[in-house]
């Protein structure tokens, strides 16, 4: 997702979360980095 909406997203999964699942919600925001690769 674009980084500009994050802030939105997380506001609106804390607001509406645990209300539909009864669960407390847990954010973690990362990036996606290069994956496994030969060693030289």
């Amino acid at each position: 997702m674009p980084p500009t909406l994050v802030d939105d997203v997380k506001a609106a999964v804390e607001a509406k979360y645990q209300a539909a699942t009864g669960l407390k919600e847990s954010i973690y925001v990362c990036q996606a980095k290069d994956g496994a690769g030969k060693i030289a």
